[in-house]
């Protein structure tokens, strides 16, 4: 075979001409496409929990499949709970909030993979949560909620289960900040209630919404986590895992971040929401009964990127 830009003929289109010219000859088995070169018959081209992008698809077209069996986008529908909170935008008056737990949970939820069916908010009244929740579960896979699960005299997650009337449990993890959590079903959908306080909330999600969604969607159990370095000391706590938002430095070791016109600051204030814009990472400080040194290994989850969904099993 032999191009036709190495010929004598005019390229484009027109009618082929009887003769050519070969001024570099002809190399025996050149430009030949073999049967087989691209894959081999009987391998693996798409393995299990492979999401279906671009790519994807037209690996599965070009070897003649013309239909696949998936896992749908998981659908999700977020409900932040709270008589103190106020839509985004809006000056709070005494006593409120804004509500940044439903914006920040919908976008977190879509970059690990779900479709996001609906983002609402309710009180604290555990009638109209319920029906929040009923009205959510009729189009969704999953409702994920923030608030309301944990001590408070008025968390209606918490009077809802006690009376029976939501199928929910509610745990106390070993882990700082997010040690409130609640999982149970709601309709046909499934129910995971994280805390209200929202770097609880955010590290929750990181640590049982994304697993939830990767099975969910196929994906098995994939680790998310990065090795890195630690820069500067961090306290441990013997008895609790503590999750510390975290900068990097140009050599990948953690640092503290700061936010936009403020000093940086460490820990893992469940406050600190506006901090984490600086964050690049969730460092993962495993129990201790010593401080983590600087220049100790340690386990990093990425903050940034997260649509990256990491390596899925088999």
């Amino acid at each position: 075979m032999v191009p036709v830009e190495d010929t004598d003929a005019t390229g484009g289109p027109g009618a082929a001409p009887g003769e050519v010219l070969l001024p570099g000859g002809v190399a025996p088995g050149a430009h030949l496409r073999r049967a087989g070169e691209d894959v081999a018959a009987g391998a693996m081209v798409l393995h299990p929990g492979r999401e279906l992008d671009a790519a994807a698809l037209a690996a599965a077209a070009a070897t003649g499949h013309g239909e696949l069996t998936a896992h749908p986008r998981p659908r999700v529908a977020v409900l932040a709970t709270g008589a103190e909170l106020v839509p985004a935008g809006r000056t709070p008056g005494p006593g409120a909030i804004p509500d940044s737990n439903s914006v920040m949970l919908a976008a977190l939820a879509a970059d690990f993979g779900a479709e996001i069916t609906g983002v609402d908010r309710a009180g604290d009244d555990p009638d109209r949560v319920l029906a929040a929740l009923e009205a959510a579960a009729a189009g969704a896979d999953l409702v994920l909620t923030a608030g309301g699960i944990s001590v408070g005299a008025h968390d209606p997650l918490v009077a809802l289960a006690a009376a029976g009337r939501l199928r929910l449990d509610l745990v106390r993890t070993r882990v700082q900040p997010g040690a409130p959590q609640g999982h149970g079903r709601i309709g046909d959908a499934r129910l995971l209630c994280l805390p209200g306080n929202p770097v609880a909330a955010l590290v929750s999600a990181h640590l049982h919404l994304r697993p939830m969604l990767d099975r969910l969607a196929g994906r098995g159990t994939p680790d998310h986590s990065i090795p890195v370095t630690v820069g500067e000391p961090v306290r441990r706590r013997a008895d609790l895992l503590r999750v510390v938002p975290v900068a990097l430095d140009p050599a990948g070791r953690t640092r503290a971040p700061g936010a936009a016109g403020a000093a940086p600051r460490t820990g893992s204030g469940s406050h600190r929401i506006v901090g984490l814009a600086g964050a690049e990472g969730l460092l993962l400080v495993e129990p201790g009964g010593d401080e983590l040194p600087a220049g100790a290994p340690a386990r990093l989850l990425p903050l940034r990127g997260a649509a990256g969904r990491g390596r899925p099993d088999g």
